[in-house]
């Protein structure tokens, strides 16, 4: 019986499922590297590699590539390494060896000693090599393509520590001592020097450099004394610092000279052996207290990634694996082996690979096997080689060991070096300040020296050096004070002149191409333009403050009229998706009386395909003066606002009342009507993001403004001026007055956006949005948004305007984000100085209003995906919700068009038009939908969550754009293509205005163009050209009249013209009797 249990286990076995990936990329890696004399170090490298290799190699390990098809294709290493004992031939032998007849695909650097010539052999044989511990800028500027290095510039490790020494340690003579015959070492100290004798040598006058030795290798090991001379002349230099550039030995033997000649140095500073794991044990504690180095990583920077964790996770594996703490080398190999993993993974995203198995060799440099292609689903030119290496080259990644981002050079320029210092046997992180873990000691403390006792003198009851204390505090003491508060006087006349110096602007620098211009409502301005300094400005009128001083007399003309009429209704009248029944009294202002052309404003939910800006341009050409909105009963019902005794707590105009019917104009007049039940959606309000229901008082000047003095808009713009982001939109300055304008209105100076505000570009007939525009203007709009409350000191307000009015567009149609200055008040706030406010601010029925249930839908978002978010943030999110639903789904006017009823002019009678817990409309949610994806559809309906805390953040935001940017636009595309948009534009019935672009320029270049985009080079394989010439034409010419001439071209070119649209040709060009043409790409 027991013979048996094989054959029975064999045949459970076979019953059993085995689930295998696809295929496996099997790449071949390796490195020649040793790890004695000035390798020393570079074991660490070999080990780095290793558990790279290993981890990959396991279940929890394993990476993956995912392509096209969803299959998945397991990456592994086969790792390879030879020792090449630090000796320069036999390094060359072996890396010869590794390419030629291992057939490495990806070579891995080893120790600056050989940089040079193994990249140069690299670099010949088209093998890309991984530096993970090279970091002079001398290799990589030679722009070898297949040259890349993962550490920062080695030019910049020795800066700050001489900038310390110099300005806080006390240092006067500094030596310096450096390897010349090694890129790393001499780049280093050269940099080092430089800086010395330039930058600091202005900042403190008494640094100087006694000496700069420096010595090749051969030098070095011909004298076995040699660095006890360096030592000896350093001491003799009476050198107070050392900065030395130079190997692990080196650096460990020039420690143990200084330390047994108790030579006191206030600082040293060593290349490589500071950072080594041996250099404590070798020297003991007190020879190597204090001692200084810079490095590439350290365990309390606090990196982190998905693969290995923190780099206290990457420690303990390390540890676990090979029983010694990493360096900075094997830190640095490990992120290299897991950038170029990542790099693998990345580049066969949009790939298909053939069902038979192939091997790596013909993955990587087979064109055949691997077909990739696009978002846009262009085939991608090149092989599988190829495709990774361009992976890598534009890899923006995240890694333990800290950020990777290559430059031109192929060099990583995303990486800040760390400083580190000898604590008590430890190597700690001083330098810079946002990652160090412990304090910078410098200048390094004196030994302590026994001294003779003697009895202590005394003054009067106290020991001498009591007394000398007590002197010294009290004296000090008051000099504190009388200097602290000269300094703060100094500092803030100095504060106020120089923010007078950089942020006022006078009138007369300024070269005007147009005035804001006042808007419909009486109250904002469109921007104006103008030159300042050469370069293209904004002109906005700050009418959200009003300069203190200003006489409050001058605000009579603005103020609104009030009108109050009664009426009884018998029926329900529909607002905002609720109803109001019985007797209601509203007031509303409709002033100011100053508005050009005596238009009425509207306060409240303005249609929503009619955004602020146009919505004047709405109302009929004879101006109403009164303006009626009829309820789903037949009787009229007249709106005028007097918010005294509003009842119902869900109506936009109030919290309770009466509602009288008609808005009153000032003389009465024309009546324009419209139906109560063809009110749009719940639109975002005209004024600070506010619903009509909160503006319980007449809505005027004085209610929209907030009185600062000239200090305090300084101090905001300031602030302002400081937002430093790419999308926002910078402020230049200001200017007090400009006339015509009103004095008590300054006028803010911005960088000019060339395509203007978001919301005049939607409404732009000749411009489109499409979807690839669409998903990076709201990328843009999140980023900004996310820096902008991340912002600690001070808090930002709620930033985002109605509509995305504050968005502008540049001319590559990428969104900047204007920041209004009261959003930035707490900078006063928080100095005591509050800004007054003409009222209390209301409250946000946003976060406390239930909107309509929508039934059971399934579309309806409840995901709680915060933690705890500001509210100022949260109601940002709610604006971008609704201001992105607006933007996605507005429709040009339809006045000269047959169109199916828009989403936004959908009836509101029915408590489904909400999605369930959210304000978006749910028709908005299922065009969204259609046309856009799911993913987008329920983003914004959790931004418009009727509960703020279950909206999300706009750093979640941004991700989930980022994640569904594909999706969005494929969905799009397809959308547009059901509708036979995408048929050729050439080909496509056009305006007359556009016939002259489509006959200048190809469809290709002509729609970009129209669209606001460069046009982009396209690759043609193959490429036919037609050119004609008329033989004989001299002679023709000269026989016969111009006129004739003339008459035959016409009717020659006029078939050629006929025949090249018959048969899809592009005209180029007609010179004389040549003919050129192009068939279309």
């Amino acid at each position: 019986m027991p013979e048996c249990l094989p054959l029975l286990l064999a045949l459970l076995l076979l019953q059993l499922p085995i689930v295998v990936p696809a295929h496996s990329f099997i790449i071949n890696v390796g490195i020649a590297v040793g790890e004695v004399g000035r390798c020393s170090e570079m074991g660490d490298a070999h080990r780095g590699h290793q558990l790279f290799a290993n981890k990959l190699a396991t279940d929890e390990g394993a990476m993956q590539v995912v392509d096209r098809d969803g299959t998945r294709h397991r990456i592994l290493f086969n790792y390879t390494r030879y020792d090449d004992e630090c000796d320069q031939q036999k390094h060359e032998a072996l890396l010869n060896r590794l390419i030629n007849q291992d057939n490495v695909h990806f070579l891995f650097g080893s120790t600056p000693v050989f940089a040079q010539s193994e990249s140069e052999m690299a670099n010949d044989a088209q093998r890309l090599i991984y530096h993970c511990c090279v970091g002079p800028d001398v290799l990589y500027e030679q722009d070898m393509k297949y040259v890349f290095g993962i550490q920062t510039s080695n030019k910049k490790y020795s800066l700050d520590s001489l900038k310390s020494m110099a300005l806080a340690g006390n240092v006067k003579r500094l030596y310096i001592f450096s390897l010349e015959d090694n890129i790393f070492t001499s780049s280093t100290c050269k940099a080092g020097h430089e800086y010395a004798t330039g930058v600091l040598s202005q900042l403190a006058p008494d640094f100087e450099v006694v000496k700069y030795r420096k010595y090749t290798t051969e030098e070095a090991s011909a004298d076995p004394n040699f660095f006890v001379g360096l030592v000896d002349q350093a001491i003799n230099a009476k050198a107070d610092a050392i900065l030395g550039c130079d190997f692990k030995d080196p650096g460990v033997e020039v420690t143990k000279l200084l330390a047994d000649r108790e030579y006191y140095l206030k600082a040293l500073w060593l290349t490589v052996a500071p950072a080594h794991e041996d250099y404590v044990p070798m020297l003991g504690i007190e020879a190597s207290e204090n001692a200084l180095t810079a490095g590439q990583w350290h365990p309390a920077m606090g990196y982190a990634d998905a693969y290995f964790g923190t780099t206290a996770d990457y420690n303990a594996e390390f540890e676990q694996a090979f029983g010694s703490q990493p360096s900075y080398v094997a830190a640095g190999a490990t992120a290299t082996s897991y950038s170029l993993a990542v790099a693998i993974q990345e580049a066969f995203q949009l790939c298909s690979f053939p069902e038979s198995d192939f091997s790596a060799n013909e993955l990587l440099y087979d064109e055949s096997i691997v077909k990739c292609e696009d978002q846009l689903g262009r085939p991608l030119p090149g092989n599988g080689y190829d495709s990774i290496r361009n992976s890598l080259s534009r890899q923006q990644l995240t890694t333990f060991f800290g950020e990777v981002e290559f430059n031109r050079y192929r060099r990583n320029v995303a990486k800040a070096a760390a400083t580190t210092q000898v604590h008590s046997g430890v190597i700690e992180a001083v330098l810079p300040l946002e990652f160090s873990n412990k304090a910078l000691v410098m200048p390094i403390p004196k030994p302590i020296t026994d001294a003779p006792d003697s009895g202590p003198e005394k003054v009067g009851s106290l020991q001498e050096e009591a007394f000398i204390v007590v002197v010294v505090v009290v004296v000090g003491s008051v000099l504190l004070v009388c200097l602290s508060g000269l300094t703060f006087l100094w500092w803030h006349k100095h504060q106020r002149s120089m923010q007078n110096t950089h942020l006022v602007i006078s009138p007369d620098d300024l070269k005007i191409i147009h005035l804001p211009v006042r808007r419909w409502d009486g109250i904002t301005y469109e921007s104006g333009k103008a030159i300042y300094r050469n370069a293209l400005v904004s002109l906005d009128p700050l009418t959200e403050v009003r300069l203190s001083g200003w006489d409050k007399g001058m605000a009579s003309g603005v103020l609104a009229r009030r009108r109050t009429r009664t009426s009884d209704m018998g029926e329900d009248f529909l607002t905002d998706g609720c109803s109001m029944k019985s007797k209601r009294t509203v007031t509303i202002a409709i002033g100011p009386a100053d508005i050009q052309g005596d238009i009425i404003p509207f306060f409240g939910h303005p249609p929503s395909e009619t955004p602020p800006h146009q919505l004047a341009h709405s109302l009929p050409a004879s101006t109403p003066k009164v303006v009626q909105f009829k309820p789903v009963s037949k009787d009229a019902i007249d709106l005028s606002m007097s918010g005294q005794d509003l009842e119902d707590p869900h109506s936009p105009l109030g919290n309770g009342g009466d509602i009288e019917q008609g808005i009153a104009g000032s003389n009465g007049g024309d009546i324009m009507q419209g139906e109560a039940e063809d009110l749009p959606c719940s639109a975002p309000s005209l004024f600070s993001g506010k619903t009509a229901s909160s503006a319980q008082e007449p809505i005027g000047t004085d209610n929209l403004t907030k009185t600062l003095t000239k200090s305090q808009v300084l101090k905001l713009l300031w602030r302002s001026k400081h937002l430093q982001h790419p999308n926002i939109v910078p402020a230049i300055g200001v200017v007090w007055s400009l006339p015509p304008l009103a004095p008590s209105i300054p006028v803010l100076v911005r960088e000019c956006q060339e395509l203007g505000s978001l919301t005049e570009v939607m409404e732009n007939k000749t411009m489109e949005l499409d979807a690839v525009k669409q998903t990076d203007i709201a990328k843009d709009i999140a980023q900004a948004l996310a820096y902008l409350h991340a912002q600690e000191n001070p808090r930002l307000k709620p930033v985002l305007q109605p509509y995305l009015s504050s968005v502008m567009l540049n001319r590559y149609s990428r969104a900047k984000l204007c920041v209004p200055l009261p959003s930035l008040e707490d900078v006063l706030v928080s100095k005591g100085a509050a800004i007054p406010c003409c009222g209390e601010p209301k409250e946000d029925l946003h976060a406390a209003k239930k909107k309509p249930d929508c039934g059971e839908l399934d579309e309806c978002v409840h995901d709680n995906l915060l933690g705890p978010v500001r509210d100022e943030e949260l109601e940002d999110v709610l604006k971008f919700g609704e201001g992105l639903a607006y933007m996605l789904t507005i429709e040009p006017d339809t006045s000269t068009s047959e169109k199916s009823e828009a989403p936004a002019r959908i009836k509101r009678s029915h408590s489904q038009f909400f999605v369930k817990g959210s304000s978006l409309c749910h028709l908005q949610f299922k065009e969204i939908q259609a046309v856009y994806g799911h993913g987008l559809a329920s983003l914004l309906a959790q931004c418009c969550a009727t509960e703020k805390h279950d909206r999300p953040s706009f750093t979640q935001i941004f991700s989930q754009l980022e994640a569904m940017a594909p999706e969005i636009i494929h969905m799009a595309t397809q959308a547009h293509q059901e509708e036979g948009i995408s048929r050729p534009p050439s080909f496509a019935k056009k305006p007359a205005v556009d016939e002259l672009l489509y006959e200048l320029f190809p469809s290709q270049v002509a729609d970009a163009l129209k669209s606001g985009r460069h046009p982009d080079p396209e690759p043609y394989s193959e490429v036919s050209l037609f050119f004609s010439d008329v033989c004989g034409y001299t002679n023709i010419c000269s026989s016969l009249q111009p006129p004739q001439v003339m008459d035959m071209l016409h009717r020659l070119y006029s078939r050629f013209d006929a025949l090249a649209q018959e048969l899809c040709l592009f005209k180029v060009e007609t010179v004389g009797d040549a003919y050129l043409c192009v068939p279309h790409g």
